[in-house]
């Protein structure tokens, strides 16, 4: 019995003296959660298709997250499949890139109302600039799904579950983001997030689409060629958002909270307004 406890204090021992695996997550992309205010009959058919969106990452790592957000809907939303992968052209991905997202390890999810969701870590390392494509099955559809309204940027959706294929089948165009919010990379040195919070100018309108020439884009561009390799740029801009008084999105004073302070590695995160 004695040498039965002596070994059991011995591997407790041991396992307190192995170091956890540090985790310096930073916001590499960001689009601020909106509601959509379109009429009903304009939003787009989500119900059992595959929504596939491009987002350009600022900053790279050795893994990244993906912060899925059904913040501004009143109903859960069911979140079938979702695949990350490099992104190719014109909605294609690069052959042999494509991973599972999981979320408590498990494929799909509920989204509470009024709430965001964080995947579970995905083993992809990504450079700066790299360029992602992330496919979402909504089994359900969405009514009330929760946007950024203005994307300078194409979004495709698909019938069915298409988020492993390399190209989708059928596809058709709309305009917003849907339901993604945010990409996090994970790094063995902590990293900094520069979180541009502003209006049209910061969102990017005028921007040509799927050109990434959003002031903000460019400012990543800037600082990756200045050697500033593990700074990111979270781009908080809403068009039509207002300081104070209500327009687009709730006011920056009232979102200044969650999209900036509570941004990964920017705790004390800059303030632009545009």
């Amino acid at each position: 019995m004695g040498k039965r406890m002596l070994l059991g204090a011995a591997l407790l021992a041991m396992v307190a003296a192995t170091p956890a695996q540090a985790q310096y997550w930073s916001r590499s992309w960001m689009a601020a959660p909106l509601v959509n205010r379109a009429p009903p009959e304009k939003h787009p058919d989500l119900n059992d298709r595959t929504v596939r969106q491009v987002v350009r990452l600022s900053s790279g790592g050795q893994r990244i997250r993906i912060r899925l957000s059904n913040e501004m809907s009143v109903n859960p939303l069911l979140v079938g499949s979702v695949h990350v992968a490099l992104a190719g052209e014109n909605g294609a991905i690069v052959p042999g890139s494509d991973h599972v997202v999981t979320f408590n390890q498990a494929q799909g999810a509920t989204v509470p109302a009024r709430a965001p969701l964080l995947s579970d870590p995905i083993d992809l390392a990504v450079k700066p600039l790299t360029r992602i494509s992330i496919s979402i099955h909504l089994p359900q559809g969405a009514a009330d799904a929760t946007v950024h309204s203005y994307s300078a940027a194409t979004t495709w959706t698909a019938p069915g579950d298409q988020t492993g294929a390399e190209t989708l089948t059928s596809p058709t165009i709309i305009g917003p983001r849907v339901v993604i919010s945010a990409v996090e990379v994970d790094n063995a040195k902590r990293g900094t997030a520069i979180v541009t919070l502003g209006d049209s100018i910061t969102d990017g309108v005028r921007a040509t689409p799927d050109s990434n020439r959003r002031w903000p884009d460019l400012l990543a561009e800037r600082l990756q060629k200045a050697g500033r390799k593990s700074v990111g740029v979270a781009n908080a801009g809403i068009s039509a958002n207002r300081l104070l008084s209500e327009a687009d999105g709730y006011n920056a004073l009232a979102r200044f909270d969650s999209d900036v302070l509570a941004v990964p590695a920017s705790p004390m995160s800059s303030f632009w307004k545009g």
